[in-house]
This record gives C-alpha cells, structure tokens and sequence, in this order.
C-alpha cells in the first residue's frame, strides 16, 4: 500500500492552491481553455519540453480559481497534477510541511533558469 492509498484526500486538501504553480501547457490547451485563464500577463514563455508557460502576475496557474483555489480546468487537468500529492517526488506541502521550504526553492532556482534562458526574447 502505497502513502497516497493511506490518504484521505477530503481530509487533508484544503484547497489551499499551493500545488498549483506555473505549468506548461501545448498551445492547444491553452486555447481550448483560454476563456478559463486568469491573472494572466499575456506573455506565453517556451518550455524545453516544447509546450508553453502562460505567466500569470501571481506566479500560480492559470486555470486557478483565485477566488475558490480550485482548478477551473480538473476533469482535464495534465497528468502531473493528478500525480500531485500521490508521489514521493511530488510531496503536498500539507501532508509533509517540511518539504515545503526545500521544493520551493527548487521551484524558484527553475524559474530563475527559465527567465534566463529566455530573457533574450523579452520586448519581441
């Protein structure tokens, strides 16, 4: 029995939309939901993975509900966020809290590379 079959999921999410940080999409999900996206800046950066990050001015999805934290996009939610929570490498920061600190600064230190990466393209 896996950690994630011990859960109870309606116990422990709290819909706190701290697991739902900037993602990539293919530019066709994007535009079959590009109605659903919010805090958006209009800037689309490419992923090495060949999809696109939409940034947002909060740094959290796109397709979070800001008002509800909850997605706006679930019954086709990407596989990674179905996989959130249930993983070791994908820990919930309400189930283990002292992951928290150490995978944000691992979200961050990618970010900064990506921006960098990129930054060659800003004001095109």
């Amino acid at each position: 029995m896996s950690q994630s079959d011990k859960i109870n999921w309606e116990e422990v999410c709290k819909d706190c939309g701290e697991c739902c940080g900037i993602m990539s999409f293919s530019k066709g999900f994007l535009k079959a939901h590009e109605k659903l996206m919010q805090n958006t800046t209009g800037e689309m950066m490419p992923h090495f993975s060949g999809k696109f990050i939409m940034l947002t001015t909060d740094n959290k999805c796109p397709f979070l509900d800001r008002e509800t934290n909850r997605c706006l996009v679930y019954r086709d939610r990407p596989k990674i966020c179905r996989l959130y929570g249930t993983i070791p490498d994908l820990p919930c920061f309400k189930i283990d809290p002292k992951n928290a600190e150490k995978e944000l600064k691992k979200i961050d230190r990618y970010l900064s590379g990506v921006r960098e990466k990129y930054a060659h393209l800003e004001g095109k």
